[in-house]
């Protein structure tokens, strides 16, 4: 008979170490399907900017120039691999620029709600007292009406244009990341070196941006993947409700919106910008599992 039949404890090693196993197996699949996703994601996404930024290179045509006589014209005919639109224009240039105008604008339009956000509830959050709850008035005021519904009012008010939209979703958008950051900051303010750097006097500006945002600013970068998507998504909107960047400069929401008279027969000039929203869109959700995933954002 074996040591370890007369010895139980024998196995105990011996179980630990296949409890590890699995542990580190999963940490490593889970390390693995993270960079994997990201790197997904950053390629897709990547490519995207590259072509958005390539616009004015690449594309075949000047994409505002009209040829009435060559209006609707099929994919690979004279040149035009996508076909023109209503217009005569190329549809292929046109979805290179607007790659350019939705893919910019959306960047635009996470960079400042992110920023204003994040300072805003971070202040709030450390601070308290009135400025906590001035803030957490504001958001629940903010929350309480569609997203959306408030975006396109405010557009609608403040007229059509780049600067309008992306005002408009600043507005709209930037409570989000001062929610996070609010909750964060609180939770953070609470930990014992945050106590102890104010016991030794630190100044409130050094703690807030050398100790509190480094350790609340992971899931705030989170958002803003997965929110360009969204305001992506808001933006082609805004477009096919005729409320985003004015005719002629090409838009996709406005590509989709002037291709719908003509979807039974020249039906790639409505696939072809959804399809570019849907690759944009994927690439974004990549970036945003993986690095939620990678950095263990819960």
């Amino acid at each position: 008979m074996s040591d370890g039949a007369l010895n139980p404890s024998a196995e105990l090693p011996r179980a630990r170490r296949a409890a590890v196993g699995r542990s580190l197996g999963g940490a490593v699949r889970k390390r693995i399907g993270a960079n994997a996703s990201l790197t997904l994601g950053c390629v897709i996404f990547g490519t995207m900017l590259l072509i958005a930024a390539l616009a004015s290179v690449i594309a075949p045509f000047n994409p505002d120039t009209q040829d009435i006589p060559h209006a609707l014209t099929a994919p690979g005919v004279e040149g035009h691999l996508l076909g023109t639109d209503q217009l005569g224009r190329d549809v292929l240039s046109r979805l290179l620029y607007g790659a350019r105008i939705d893919i910019f604008i959306a960047c635009g339009s996470v960079l400042f709600p992110f920023a204003i956000g994040l300072i805003v509830g971070m202040l709030a959050g450390y601070r308290g007292g009135w400025v906590d709850s001035v803030l957490v008035g504001i958001i629940d005021i903010v929350f309480a009406f569609p997203a959306l519904v408030l975006l396109v009012a405010l557009v609608f008010v403040l007229g059509p244009g780049i600067g309008t939209i992306v005002i408009a979703i600043t507005l709209t958008d930037w409570v989000s990341y001062a929610q996070l950051s609010r909750t964060s900051s609180r939770r953070e303010g609470t930990q014992e070196y945050i106590l102890a750097a104010r016991t030794g006097g630190i100044p409130t500006r050094r703690i807030l941006f050398r100790h509190v945002l480094p350790n609340i600013i992971v899931q705030p970068i989170v958002l803003a993947t997965s929110d360009a998507l969204l305001i992506i998504i808001a933006i082609t909107t805004l477009g096919f409700l005729g409320l985003g960047v004015p005719p002629p400069a090409p838009d996709w929401g406005t590509m989709i919106s002037e291709a719908q008279p003509y979807l039974n027969v020249q039906w790639w000039l409505a696939v072809a910008p959804g399809v570019a929203i849907i690759i944009t869109g994927l690439g974004l959700s990549l970036i945003g599992d993986g690095l939620a995933a990678k950095l263990d954002v819960r």
